[in-house]
């Protein structure tokens, strides 16, 4: 008995691995300016109030 793939399975069997390898690299520089971002408005935010630097005001 032969099974039919999902239409999931393929949707991603039609994608050129170029553009899986694109999305995956995107995906991953997306995050890390996120981790970035959150790192550093954390660090700001566990510094004294008394020192307002501009790099560190909430947007």
């Amino acid at each position: 008995m032969v099974h039919e793939p999902d239409a999931v399975t393929t949707w991603w069997r039609r994608i050129s691995l170029r553009a899986k390898v694109t999305g995956v690299t995107v995906a991953v520089l997306a995050l890390g300016l996120v981790a970035a971002a959150w790192a550093r408005c954390r660090s700001c935010a566990t510094r004294s109030s008394g020192t307002s630097r501009p790099s560190c005001r909430r947007w």
